[in-house]
Protein backbone atom coordinates (compact mmCIF):
# COMPACT_ATOMS: atom_id res chain seq x y z
CA UNK A 1 0.00 0.00 0.00
CA UNK A 2 1.21 3.46 -0.43
CA UNK A 3 0.41 7.01 0.27
CA UNK A 4 1.12 10.67 -0.11
CA UNK A 5 0.19 12.83 2.11
CA UNK A 6 0.11 16.29 2.99
CA UNK A 7 2.82 16.63 5.82
CA UNK A 8 2.17 20.48 6.69
CA UNK A 9 5.01 22.66 7.34
CA UNK A 10 8.44 21.32 9.01
CA UNK A 11 10.99 24.41 9.44
CA UNK A 12 9.04 26.34 6.94
CA UNK A 13 9.40 24.14 4.30
CA UNK A 14 5.58 22.58 2.75
CA UNK A 15 6.48 18.95 2.81
CA UNK A 16 4.90 16.25 0.89
CA UNK A 17 5.38 12.41 2.03
CA UNK A 18 5.02 9.10 -0.14
CA UNK A 19 4.59 6.17 2.28
CA UNK A 20 4.67 2.27 1.96
CA UNK A 21 5.04 0.78 4.78
CA UNK A 22 3.18 -2.67 7.05
CA UNK A 23 1.81 -0.05 9.55
CA UNK A 24 0.13 1.91 6.91
CA UNK A 25 -1.69 -0.85 5.32
CA UNK A 26 -4.31 -1.68 7.88
CA UNK A 27 -5.55 1.15 9.53
CA UNK A 28 -8.16 3.27 8.44
CA UNK A 29 -8.20 6.87 6.74
CA UNK A 30 -8.86 8.53 10.00
CA UNK A 31 -6.57 7.15 11.98
CA UNK A 32 -3.81 7.29 9.49
CA UNK A 33 -4.11 10.48 9.00
CA UNK A 34 -4.56 11.41 12.33
CA UNK A 35 -1.19 9.38 13.05
CA UNK A 36 0.40 11.33 10.69
CA UNK A 37 -0.56 14.62 12.32
CA UNK A 38 -2.70 15.83 9.37
CA UNK A 39 -6.13 14.93 7.76
CA UNK A 40 -5.26 15.13 3.96
CA UNK A 41 -4.35 11.64 2.83
CA UNK A 42 -4.20 10.39 -0.50
CA UNK A 43 -4.37 6.35 -0.46
CA UNK A 44 -3.54 5.68 -4.00
CA UNK A 45 -3.54 1.93 -3.80
CA UNK A 46 -6.45 1.53 -1.43
CA UNK A 47 -6.61 0.76 2.02
CA UNK A 48 -7.52 -3.12 3.82
CA UNK A 49 -9.45 -0.90 6.09
CA UNK A 50 -12.61 -0.82 4.18
CA UNK A 51 -14.42 -3.40 1.53
CA UNK A 52 -16.52 -1.95 -1.58
CA UNK A 53 -19.25 -2.96 -4.08
CA UNK A 54 -17.84 -4.26 -7.21
CA UNK A 55 -21.67 -3.31 -8.80
CA UNK A 56 -22.10 0.12 -7.37
CA UNK A 57 -19.02 0.96 -5.44
CA UNK A 58 -20.68 1.45 -2.23
CA UNK A 59 -18.10 0.98 0.43
CA UNK A 60 -18.55 -0.79 3.84
CA UNK A 61 -16.01 -1.35 6.62
CA UNK A 62 -13.58 -4.68 6.39
CA UNK A 63 -15.27 -5.83 9.49
CA UNK A 64 -18.61 -6.30 7.46
CA UNK A 65 -16.77 -8.62 5.02
CA UNK A 66 -14.53 -10.71 7.91
CA UNK A 67 -17.67 -11.09 10.07
CA UNK A 68 -20.24 -12.37 7.60
CA UNK A 69 -19.68 -15.01 5.36
CA UNK A 70 -20.23 -14.44 1.64
CA UNK A 71 -21.11 -11.01 2.65
CA UNK A 72 -22.88 -9.18 -0.48
CA UNK A 73 -23.67 -5.37 -0.55
CA UNK A 74 -27.40 -4.42 -0.26
CA UNK A 75 -27.96 -4.19 -3.90
CA UNK A 76 -26.71 -8.01 -4.03
CA UNK A 77 -22.88 -7.08 -5.74
CA UNK A 78 -20.05 -8.50 -4.27
CA UNK A 79 -17.57 -7.05 -2.08
CA UNK A 80 -13.57 -6.96 -2.64
CA UNK A 81 -10.98 -5.02 -0.99
CA UNK A 82 -10.98 -1.29 -1.19
CA UNK A 83 -7.29 -1.58 -2.77
CA UNK A 84 -5.73 -1.51 -6.43
CA UNK A 85 -4.78 -4.36 -8.15
CA UNK A 86 -2.11 -4.35 -10.89
CA UNK A 87 -3.74 -3.10 -14.49
CA UNK A 88 -6.63 -1.06 -12.10
CA UNK A 89 -6.02 2.78 -12.35
CA UNK A 90 -5.73 4.86 -9.35
CA UNK A 91 -8.79 6.33 -7.43
CA UNK A 92 -9.07 9.64 -9.15
CA UNK A 93 -9.62 12.17 -6.21
CA UNK A 94 -6.52 10.61 -4.43
CA UNK A 95 -4.29 10.76 -7.25
CA UNK A 96 -5.32 14.75 -7.77
CA UNK A 97 -4.66 15.49 -4.49
CA UNK A 98 -1.31 13.72 -4.57
CA UNK A 99 -0.31 15.58 -7.51
CA UNK A 100 -1.23 19.07 -6.14
CA UNK A 101 0.98 18.32 -2.93
CA UNK A 102 3.23 16.90 -4.95
CA UNK A 103 3.30 20.28 -6.80
CA UNK A 104 3.34 22.09 -3.92
CA UNK A 105 6.31 20.66 -1.96
CA UNK A 106 9.25 22.13 -0.77
CA UNK A 107 10.44 18.85 0.70
CA UNK A 108 9.51 15.22 -0.19
CA UNK A 109 10.05 12.31 2.07
CA UNK A 110 9.75 8.72 0.83
CA UNK A 111 9.51 5.91 3.25
CA UNK A 112 9.53 2.35 2.75
CA UNK A 113 8.85 2.17 -1.41
CA UNK A 114 11.06 0.54 -4.07
CA UNK A 115 9.96 3.17 -5.98
CA UNK A 116 9.19 0.74 -8.89
CA UNK A 117 5.46 0.73 -9.44
CA UNK A 118 3.99 3.64 -11.96
CA UNK A 119 2.58 5.75 -11.73
CA UNK A 120 3.09 6.30 -8.08
CA UNK A 121 6.78 6.30 -8.21
CA UNK A 122 6.60 9.33 -10.49
CA UNK A 123 5.48 11.37 -7.25
CA UNK A 124 8.71 12.01 -6.39
CA UNK A 125 10.35 12.49 -9.51
CA UNK A 126 7.84 15.61 -10.10
CA UNK A 127 8.96 17.22 -7.15
CA UNK A 128 12.40 16.84 -7.47
CA UNK A 129 12.49 18.22 -11.11
CA UNK A 130 9.92 20.95 -9.52
CA UNK A 131 12.79 21.97 -7.07
CA UNK A 132 12.17 19.99 -4.13
CA UNK A 133 14.28 18.62 -1.70
CA UNK A 134 14.05 14.63 -1.77
CA UNK A 135 14.26 12.30 1.14
CA UNK A 136 14.57 8.43 0.45
CA UNK A 137 13.79 6.18 3.67
CA UNK A 138 14.23 2.43 2.42
CA UNK A 139 15.94 -0.60 3.42
CA UNK A 140 16.89 -1.51 -0.15
CA UNK A 141 18.35 1.03 -3.14
CA UNK A 142 15.81 2.61 -4.98
CA UNK A 143 16.43 4.13 -8.93
CA UNK A 144 15.84 7.82 -7.21
CA UNK A 145 19.11 7.19 -4.76
CA UNK A 146 22.10 9.29 -6.94
CA UNK A 147 19.14 12.10 -7.43
CA UNK A 148 17.99 11.98 -3.53
CA UNK A 149 19.52 15.00 -0.95
CA UNK A 150 19.38 12.49 1.99
CA UNK A 151 19.22 8.69 1.54
CA UNK A 152 18.89 6.52 4.77
CA UNK A 153 18.97 2.90 4.09
CA UNK A 154 19.72 -0.22 6.23
CA UNK A 155 17.16 1.33 9.15
CA UNK A 156 13.85 0.36 10.49
CA UNK A 157 11.86 3.41 9.29
CA UNK A 158 9.80 3.42 13.02
CA UNK A 159 13.08 3.96 14.78
CA UNK A 160 14.29 6.75 12.07
CA UNK A 161 10.09 8.44 12.48
CA UNK A 162 10.81 8.13 16.32
CA UNK A 163 13.58 10.50 16.08
CA UNK A 164 12.64 12.89 13.90
CA UNK A 165 9.19 13.32 15.81
CA UNK A 166 11.52 13.77 18.91
CA UNK A 167 13.71 16.52 16.79
CA UNK A 168 10.38 18.10 15.64
CA UNK A 169 8.76 18.91 18.81
CA UNK A 170 11.65 19.91 20.54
Amino acid sequence: MCGVYWGGYVNGKRTARFSVTDWDVARPRSNQAGKHGSQKVAQLHGTLASVRCLRCVREYASSRYLEETGANCECGGFLRPSVVLFGEGLPPFDYERAEEWTEEADLFIVLGSSLLVSPANLFPQRAKQRGARLVIVNRDTTPLDERADMLIQNEPIGSILQRTEKYLNA
